[in-house]
């Protein structure tokens, strides 16, 4: 309770910091909700959080932010379900920007086709960031290796509270599957999709995390971010790629420094990706492209979606450390994902994280 009280502090203490940079009107004024990935949570023994001092940060520029929690590991029609009780409930009647990391993307894809007639909120924007919309060729491997179905799998995942859920996240995510998803859910006109991807290459220590996973996308889709490659992150709007940045760094959660940019970003020559500025930038953009016109709008069945008249990146204010040790579940996805290679996103309590970042 105490590491959770100080941890607290001093991410709101960092949020406003940054936030300062950005004036009133950088924020939308209509809520934002953020939707996690595979193996996701809101917060982790009271000390993790999976979007790192992003609501805080969010929330300092005059943002409102939910974050939502689904089942971790359950399909992306279940987790959707459950995101439209939570947010039918938190905002009746308003309108709301949905932000999908990894999976999260393709569960407010599938609310905002199928479940928003029978929502009490309006959705205006859709924005996915590293989210495989084409499927992963990585859980066509973990689906079809049954690892799920080992008597031992859910304990496993409940040591880091992240086993609930009905274990078909990854058939959710295979190739083939995804084909299927993307024929029967069409976007909705009216609403925004923007969408970013990631690439990195890794370093020495990364390819313990990421070396599998990173290997196999390469070898098959071509540049990637550990676990979504970049042709799978595009859709609507494509914002474009974070280069520097791997699939858990994009949300403020790095493994090890071990790049050649990383060693630079230590001695002051090259300052890392900041995924809070990151987020605060595009929270800007929501406010200026995909706000609502106030004297038009269009009905699309229960979710009066309105009508619209109307790279990203940053610097952070100093290094990141060498190395962060302390231990993040949800980057399981990336060791299973990843041929099962090894498992850990990483929480950084003092502040900055990542490896260089720059759009394309």
């Amino acid at each position: 309770m105490i590491l959770s009280a100080i941890a607290g502090l001093n991410a709101d203490k960092r949020a406003r910091a940054l936030a300062t940079s950005h004036p009133a009107g950088s924020a939308p004024k209509n809520p934002i909700v953020l939707v996690h990935g595979l193996f996701g949570f809101d917060t982790l023994y009271g000390i993790v959080n999976y979007w790192n001092e992003i609501p805080e940060t969010l929330q300092a520029a005059g943002a409102e932010v939910y974050v939502a929690t689904v089942s971790p590991t359950s399909s992306v029609q279940v987790r959707a379900e459950e995101l439209l009780v939570q947010i039918s409930r938190k905002y009746p009647g308003r309108n709301v920007h949905l932000i999908g990391h990894s999976m999260g993307g393709l569960d407010c894809r599938h609310l905002v086709t199928h479940l928003l007639p029978r929502a009490s909120f309006r959705v205006l924007s859709v924005s996915t960031i590293a989210t495989p919309h084409r499927g992963s060729p990585t859980a066509d491997v973990v689906a079809g290796s049954h690892i799920t179905e080992i008597p031992g799998f859910r304990p496993f995942l409940n040591l880091f509270q992240v086993g609930r859920g009905d274990l078909e996240a990854f058939k959710s995510l295979s190739t083939s599957n995804m084909k299927d998803f993307n024929a029967r859910t069409p976007d909705v006109p009216g609403v925004r999709y923007l969408s970013y991807g990631c690439q990195f290459v890794p370093g020495i220590c990364d390819l313990v995390c990421w070396g599998a996973s990173f290997n196999l996308l390469n070898l098959k889709e071509g540049e990637n971010d550990g676990v979504v490659s970049v042709a799978s992150a595009k859709w609507g709007e494509y914002q474009g790629t974070i280069t520097g940045v791997n699939h858990t760094e994009v949300v403020g959660h790095k493994v090890t420094q071990t790049r050649p940019t990383d060693v630079l970003n230590f001695i002051g020559g090259v300052q890392p990706f900041d995924h809070k500025k990151f987020f605060l930038d595009h929270a800007k953009y929501l406010a200026t492209n995909a706000e609502p016109d106030p004297y038009h709008t269009m009905n699309v069945g229960m979710g009066m979606t309105p009508d619209f008249r109307g790279g990203i990146g940053g610097q952070s204010s100093g290094p990141a450390p060498i190395f962060n040790p302390s231990f993040f579940p949800e980057m399981a996805a990336g060791m299973m994902m990843g041929g099962f290679g090894a498992m850990g996103m990483m929480s950084n309590f003092g502040g900055a994280m990542g490896g260089q970042g720059f759009m394309r």
